[in-house]
């Protein structure tokens, strides 16, 4: 019988699924072999994206798939790419050595940012409702020694460098030492000053220190909401529940490399961690991890663990160096009993921003339980002049709604959020 790597490298056209422990499958690309997997993202159930390496051809390669990964189209990718992210089924982007970007699912790309002056290395992107962007790249070659942050208000289409030496600090060269929550807010591991993490609140502008301090530099860290954030160094793992104010040592279950964290969508008590080596998964906010084992998976099987995407609460893809594995129930881990959530008590409507803006404003909310809200928009004169949503059911957490205003005069205007029993309310500055 050939050895599971033998499967996964050369890449059989199964129809099929391989099921495995813990409900996690291969899935076969049937489009041939790759050797390294570099990154996976899906903006829905069915549609799967993958940058692969494949030395044998010394090419790099997208994978994609429009069906839930029972079929799966094999293109080529122009650049040595660090990072993909998915805007929908047939947009997306690569940061490299510049900004990528396609429409038409990787058959053809374009370069949508380039300045060797700011950067020569873009490693991380992630883009919030489609259309906002944030990139991230290293000056290692440059005087300022910092790093670079990109923003973008078109949907990729173009991006302009947002924070110009305001922090010092500089990368790992890796997407997995930074994470940002909305476009405002975002957290930063630096090599220097060592094993510490920063954070803004004001995309970019001002960094500050968060009380984060490890004894090894940080391999990866990742934010639920602006409250919640797992991050970890070679020593373990800690937990803050308050936004980086304080951090709490959490056990590792085992020491392995952390290549990348997870929050299962919806709830923050259900994470999933990938190392080299291990899948590990917690059910209570990183409080307590359960190794769930992969036949063939990690490091001493040839086959070591390097990203994972939730496409919503129950369907899961993980890419490993030579295979990508899917499963459509969360993983269904049985070890621990699922606690109730770590949740905020608070009630907010955050500052809109930008404020003052001439073109769109983004709305930032906070529900500390799922709930039903409405958020309007009142002239100073107390006539309502928009809704921009009407009764609609939200979960727990931090959302973000967009305002376009249309037909109405510059001035002053009041923002409200209101779920019935209690209604909060700020100003917001429009100017044509």
């Amino acid at each position: 019988m050939k050895s599971f790597r033998h499967f996964c490298s050369f890449g059989l056209m199964l129809l099929c699924s391989i099921p495995l422990s813990a409900e996690w499958h291969i899935q076969n690309n049937g489009t041939g072999r790759f050797d390294s997997g570099i990154a996976i993202d899906a903006c829905d159930t069915n549609t799967v994206v993958c940058l692969v390496y494949d030395s044998t051809a010394a090419t790099y390669f997208i994978l994609r798939t429009t069906n839930g990964g029972r079929r799966w189209q094999r293109s080529i990718c122009p650049v040595a790419g660090y990072d993909i992210e998915m805007i929908d089924s047939l947009i997306m982007l690569i940061p490299a050595e510049a900004l990528y970007r396609t429409e038409n699912g990787g058959q053809s790309w374009t370069q949508v940012f380039s300045d060797t002056l700011q950067t020569k290395k873009i490693f991380y992107i992630e883009t919030f409702d489609g259309y906002q962007g944030i990139a991230a790249g290293d000056c290692l070659d440059d005087p300022r020694n910092s790093l670079v942050v990109l923003s973008s208000e078109n949907y990729g289409r173009g991006w302009i460098s947002v924070n110009d030496s305001a922090f010092g600090g500089t990368s790992y060269n890796s997407w997995r030492d930074i994470d940002f929550v909305d476009p405002e807010l975002g957290y930063f591991s630096p090599v220097e000053p060592k094993y510490s993490i920063y954070k803004t609140t004001d995309a970019c502008k001002t960094w500050t220190k968060t009380t984060f301090r490890a004894s090894s530099r940080t391999l990866c860290l990742k934010f639920f909401s602006d409250l919640i954030g797992i991050a970890c160094d070679w020593n373990g793992i800690k937990r803050t529940t308050n936004g980086g104010e304080t951090w709490e040592e959490m056990p590792s279950g085992g020491p392995f490399t952390y290549r990348d964290i997870e929050f299962v969508p919806v709830t923050p008590a259900k994470i999933w961690m990938i190392g080299r080596e291990s899948l590990f998964f917690s059910a209570d906010t990183g409080r307590s991890w359960s190794a769930q084992v992969l036949d063939g998976f990690g490091e001493t099987a040839g086959n070591p663990g390097q990203d994972l995407v939730f496409a919503d609460a129950r369907h899961a893809w993980l890419l490993s160096d030579t295979c990508i594995y899917h499963t459509n129930d969360s993983g269904k881990p049985t070890v621990i009993a699922e606690p109730p959530a770590v949740q905020s008590n608070e009630f907010q409507l955050l500052p809109a921003y930008p404020n003052p803006f001439n073109a769109t404003a983004t709305i930032v909310f906070r529900l500390p339980q799922p709930d039903e809200i409405e958020v309007s928009v009142f002239d100073i004169m107390g006539q309502r002049v928009d809704i921009l949503c009407a009764q609609q059911h939200y979960p727990a957490g931090r959302h973000m709604l967009h305002w376009k205003p249309d037909n109405i005069s510059s001035g002053i205007y009041l923002i409200q959020l209101t779920n019935g029993l209690h209604s909060h309310r700020q100003k917001i500055l429009f100017l044509k």
